[in-house]
């Protein structure tokens, strides 16, 4: 399946909310006590109606993270938000009912999602990674089609829309069909640097300008 037409990379995350709020998990003394942050963090963000209590919030930390802290969070019943209030992302996703299907026009409020992807970013991380490159890239390949959209970010996080999935055992990658399925997304994904390669600054010697000329960045910083 060939990719989509190349977007405009300075454009790829203008949707996302950016709040300048933070949340700090790091003396939570109790389950409950992280709840109701959460709780005030997407009360703050969505501004829902009615607010986010801390009872409907129940948190799932995910395994298999180095830099940051991430939660599965649901929200139980899932709220509401006046659609003058939604963010783009969440006003696409309550423009169509759950068969994708278009839904009227006057509505005036829109479910929010019942589950989502809460990061919230480890200390000193900034040494070893740059955040503003990684936001890039995600929204980035999200309106490509890979991963998850990110619906806001905050001071120390973000949040992201909740994808279901499976995780394959070695029996299911062995099977021809989704063997295949994996191949051709990895070709996809590998693909992209046709179509999004990074800006030249027009000056020599600077790693854009080696990728450019098809030297891989890391070699850029090595001294030889």
């Amino acid at each position: 399946m060939p990719l989509p037409a190349p977007l405009p990379l300075d454009n790829a995350s203008s949707d996302i909310e950016c709040i300048d709020i933070t949340i700090d998990i790091r003396d939570v003394s109790s389950p409950g006590e992280l709840n109701a942050r959460v709780a005030v963090l997407f009360n703050q963000i969505f501004t829902p109606e009615p607010a986010i209590k801390a009872l409907q919030v129940s948190l799932k930390k995910m395994s298999g993270t180095y830099t940051n802290c991430v939660y599965m969070v649901t929200i139980d019943p899932a709220s509401t938000v006046p659609i003058s209030l939604a963010f783009r992302t969440l006003r696409a996703t309550a423009g169509k009912n759950q068969h994708g299907k278009s839904k009227e026009q006057h509505q005036e409020s829109t479910q929010l999602p019942r589950k989502y992807l809460l990061h919230v970013y480890g200390t000193d991380i900034d040494e070893i990674l740059s955040r503003e490159k990684e936001l890039f890239w995600v929204s980035q390949l999200a309106l490509l089609g890979f991963g998850s959209q990110i619906y806001a970010i905050f001071g120390n996080g973000r949040i992201e829309e909740f994808l279901e999935s499976t995780t394959l055992t070695n029996d299911d990658t062995r099977h021809a069909s989704t063997s295949r399925l994996i191949a051709q997304r990895v070709s996809e994904l590998h693909n992209m640097v046709s179509y999004h390669r990074p800006h030249s600054s027009g000056k020599q010697g600077t790693k854009e300008a080696a990728f450019l000329n098809g030297q891989p960045g890391l070699w850029a910083d090595v001294d030889v």
